[in-house]
């Protein structure tokens, strides 16, 4: 783009205006000429980045998904440190070559062995097919990431890959024989940490490389059946269908596949972006607080993330919250959920933030924590309840943005229904008298005496006449 000169010709069309020199025509928006016409030719490097973030702004990033790394706002805090980071395996070039990961690269090559032994497939034959996709593939990684791999060191890469996370899964779940060998390699424990690997962000393959290794192994639906059957046993998921989780395209790799599972339908939150938004001021408190002001927590008894909801009658309110399970494993995927919808370049609503964050606003401490449990809302599997409070608190570090329409409506309602002194004083009473069996027995014993006593003074004053 020439610089702009005094002494060119100016056209104004609308909000741009042509400037002609020489024998070309530029066409830049006006704002930077007025901003030009003010500085009057002062200084050349101003104009220079007036025109830098011209060019820069008409550059259009690819709409294409990107596999991302985690942002770095979540690597610096010390209290997710590790949480990103695979232990036992890498998949894919972020991780790869890394001296703690090498037991794991000692299985690729018999899990791809096993792969295509039980295909009955020629590996040639498909590995020529397989090197098309290369080009595509690549395109899925951030730019740079892949630099230092030619075609074929990719091709090898995801080819490996590919053929482990399969064919690990089908170990795992169908009980093959090689897992006796995964075991005696990598011990069970470790066994138990690839599962969480497979899910990090930053460990990822494009789902499209392992549909492609899918489609010479398994027929039809039949290997992405056995991808959703394993994750749901893994993380204690109600069984569902490929059609029930929402796929109004293709996940982007395992980890949006899984994601799906907790948000299986897709809303549009934002009826009023305009509206002030009481999610984010509200005065109530934790579940224990919310108890004494005569709300009652139930399940919903779906894995959905959004299936909150809070109604209230006199004296009453009731908040519907899906249950989750507490655990190393969960905290792992929670937190790559968070951190993928906080990545660049990836469109959610946020479904995954704002159920922490909203959690997070519900328990402070070990009695919180055992209310939502006694109410089925929570199971802990390993913490105490303390450590389930913290299991929370640290999730919601990584909660830099939450989508305040998912949340608006059920924090309306229960501030509405907190800051009701008449509902508040009913809770009350109800909370006094009618908490236990005990309290209700000795609440209507008094009101017995009471009204023995008062139509004992009745007749004393007011005689029954003998006749």
């Amino acid at each position: 783009m020439p610089e702009i000169e005094s002494g060119w010709n100016q056209g104004r069309v609308g909000q741009w205006i042509i400037q002609s020199g020489g024998n070309s025509d530029v066409i830049l928006p006006a704002t930077v000429l007025e901003v030009q016409a003010e500085i009057n030719g002062a200084d050349e490097w101003v104009m220079s980045v007036l025109e830098d973030g011209y060019r820069k702004s008409e550059a259009i990033p690819s709409e294409q998904k990107k596999l991302q790394k985690v942002i770095q706002e979540l690597r610096n805090n010390k209290e997710l440190e590790g949480c990103f980071d695979p232990r036992v395996v890498s998949i894919g070039p972020f991780h790869r070559g890394k001296p703690e990961l090498e037991d794991a690269e000692k299985l690729k090559a018999t899990f791809a062995f096993h792969f295509f032994k039980e295909s009955g497939r020629d590996p040639k034959e498909f590995y020529n097919k397989f090197l098309e996709l290369v080009g595509e593939a690549k395109g899925y990684y951030l730019d740079g990431s892949t630099d230092n791999y030619d075609d074929n060191t990719f091709a090898h890469m995801m080819f490996l890959d590919g053929c482990f996370i399969l064919r690990f899964i089908d170990v795992v779940l169908n009980q093959k024989a090689e897992g006796l060998y995964m075991f005696r390699i990598l011990g069970q424990g470790r066994v138990s940490m690839l599962v969480s690997d497979l899910i990090l962000l930053e460990n990822q393959l494009p789902f499209q490389v392992i549909r492609a290794l899918m489609s010479i192994r398994y027929k039809e639906d039949e290997g992405e059946n056995m991808i959703h059957s394993f994750f749901e046993k893994w993380y204690g998921l109600e069984t569902t269908s490929k059609g029930q989780g929402r796929q109004d395209e293709q996940p982007l790799h395992l980890l949006g596949l899984v994601r799906e599972k907790f948000i299986p339908h897709k809303k549009d939150y934002a009826k009023d972006r305009n509206a002030p938004h009481k999610a984010l001021r509200h005065s109530f408190g934790s579940a224990t607080e919310l108890k004494a002001k005569g709300i009652h927590f139930k399940s919903s008894g779906t894995f959905c993330l959004t299936d909150v909801s809070f109604t209230s009658s006199f004296g009453y309110g009731q908040l519907t919250l899906p249950p989750i399970v507490s655990n190393l494993a969960s905290k792992s995927l929670f937190l790559n959920m968070i951190a993928y919808e906080m990545a660049p370049n990836t469109y959610t609503e946020l479904e995954v933030s704002s159920y922490i964050y909203f959690m997070n606003l519900l328990i402070s401490g070990a009695d919180d924590v055992i209310e939502l449990r006694s109410h089925n809302i929570i199971s802990n599997t390993i913490f105490s309840n303390e450590g389930v409070a913290k299991f929370f608190n640290t999730m919601a570090l990584a909660v830099i943005d939450a989508n305040v329409f998912i949340l608006d409506d059920v924090c309306n309602r229960i501030e509405e229904h907190f800051t009701s002194k008449a509902k508040t004083w009913m809770a009350q009473v109800l909370h006094d008298h009618f908490s236990s069996p005990w309290t209700t027995v000795a609440f209507f014993a008094a009101m017995f005496l009471i009204i023995l006593s008062f139509t004992q003074t009745y007749f004393q004053v007011f005689p029954r006449s003998t006749n």
